[in-house]
């Protein structure tokens, strides 16, 4: 289908078309959506690997009318884009870097995607999965409407939803990819309860 695209376009001479909400990576700000980069920021390019005025983005060109493309979920969580580097994701509030506790967008998509990854390479296999008009996936749909509302909600409501959020997300970047971790942390609970708990029975025993 046909949709609205942002050209990004850099002082050599070099571009980028995405979606205004899709995320791209920038050496000064982050993964931030397309639609807020301005010119002046710096995007990061695959071959060069880091800051270059050659990347430093002089022409924004709006309004742009491509046929839109899937965006497969990488490993990485990211994409080459015609030499520019940008997030598999698009930023649910394109406005905020972050949603919540300064953890960024980019992040927190990714690390739940990490979950689906997982049942994917141990439980059973995704082949041949379907995908909706818009081009996202149909397993994605259903968490996408709940964050959607979950956005439409009050900010107290928002802030708690997405704390939830953030703090599974953090467990589950345990679990998968830093079970030691993970690991330690637990023991250092353990631990520290069972000494507090011996140190009151101490006082206990002495007060007595």
């Amino acid at each position: 289908t046909s949709d609205t695209f942002i050209t990004l376009s850099t002082q050599v001479g070099k571009s980028l078309t995405l979606t205004g909400n899709h995320m791209v990576q920038t050496f000064n700000k982050g993964a931030i959506a397309a639609s807020m980069v301005q010119q002046g920021d710096i995007l990061i390019s695959y071959k060069e690997r880091g800051e270059s005025n050659g990347n430093v983005v002089t022409n924004i060109t709006n309004k742009v009318y491509r046929k839109g493309m899937y965006a497969p979920f990488t490993k990485s969580g990211y994409l080459i884009i015609d030499d520019f580097v940008v997030s598999n994701y698009i930023a649910l509030i394109p406005e905020q870097p972050s949603l919540v506790l300064g953890i960024s967008q980019h992040w927190m998509e990714h690390t739940f995607v990490k979950s689906r990854r997982f049942f994917c390479d141990q439980v059973a296999s995704c082949m041949g999965e379907n995908y909706t008009s818009d081009g996202l996936p149909i397993w994605l749909l259903t968490p996408y409407t709940i964050v959607q509302w979950l956005l439409s909600q009050p900010k107290t409501i928002q802030i708690i939803g997405m704390t939830v959020f953030a703090i599974v997300s953090i467990i589950v970047w345990l679990i998968l990819g830093h079970p030691l971790l993970l690991a330690t942390l637990l023991c250092i609970t353990v631990v520290s309860s069972w000494y507090s708990r011996r140190c009151d029975g101490s006082k206990k025993k002495t007060i007595s």
